[in-house]
């Protein structure tokens, strides 16, 4: 096996690692926002939201609690983010793996 190949499976072993812990924080962070929400919306709603109909009320709700939706939106796209890394990192990792395996086979034979 050479050495490059070996380099190269490391890498991407530690790649995958890498984005396995970031993809562990992003859905703490996402989980954590979401709990946040709806903490705020239950204490708002115990408080009662001032509007003729439902959906004036449901406005006004998202109104006050803007920042506690914008850090659910953002906690959502950094998830997404660290999922797609995290599928290309394993991707990589996959394909370092069978570049050994295809590799292997024909340096016993020689």
């Amino acid at each position: 096996m050479t050495a490059a190949l070996l380099s190269q499976l490391a890498n991407a072993k530690n790649g995958l690692e890498d984005v396995h812990i970031n993809l562990c924080g992003a859905v703490t962070a996402h989980a954590e926002a979401k709990r946040a929400l709806e903490v705020a919306e239950a204490y708002k709603l115990c408080e009662g939201v001032d509007g003729k109909n439902e959906a004036q009320r449901t406005s006004k709700l998202r109104l006050e609690l803007e920042a506690e939706y914008r850090a659910l939106h953002e906690a959502e796209d950094a998830l997404t983010e660290a999922r797609c890394a995290h599928e290309v990192a394993r991707l990589e990792w996959e394909l370092a793996r069978y570049q050994v395996r295809t590799l292997t086979p024909l340096e016993e034979a020689a």
